[in-house]
């Protein structure tokens, strides 16, 4: 018997597992965050993201809004069996509506320079993030805290 609770049309991945979200500190968070600040030294025109889309794959296999989920979406296609896993039984609809905002901002990225008039340019630690969700939209996200807590542990420099 089956101790993962029912599908619902939206989850809220953001506090609900511990290990999940001292991971996604620790391998993805922490360290974009400090590329993208690395980067506000050359340019401006920066701009961050995540992925917050939890599939019903993603809910019942316990591995929620995982690392490159959402890459089908990037590229536009859901031609390989990992697409195809990580959106059984989604609404072809909401499919295809992450497809035009994920790959429709990397196309306008490219062609403008611009990916959304939506999407604000990373300001830092305290800033505007798009986020890729069931109802994607643009936060502010302070990150100063994870930063500060962060600061003092070298786990990726030299």
């Amino acid at each position: 018997m089956s101790t993962v609770p029912p599908v619902k049309e939206n989850f809220e991945q953001e506090g609900a597992y511990p290990f999940i979200s001292f991971a996604t500190d620790y391998a993805f968070q922490m360290p974009s965050v400090k590329v993208a600040e690395a980067q506000r030294k050359y340019t401006k025109d920066v701009w961050m993201y995540r992925y917050e889309c939890i599939t019903k794959t993603g809910w019942e296999t316990g591995w929620l809004a995982s690392h490159a989920f959402e890459l089908p979406l990037s590229f536009g296609t859901m031609d390989f069996h990992f697409s195809q896993f990580v959106f059984k039984d989604e609404s072809e609809e909401l499919v295809d509506r992450l497809i035009r905002e994920i790959h429709g901002s990397w196309v306008n990225f490219a062609k403008t320079g611009d990916p959304n008039p939506e999407w604000l340019r990373f300001a830092g630690y305290d800033s505007p993030v798009r986020i890729f969700d069931r109802e994607s939209r643009t936060a502010r996200l302070d990150r100063s805290e994870l930063m500060r807590v962060w600061d003092d542990m070298r786990f990726y420099e030299g």
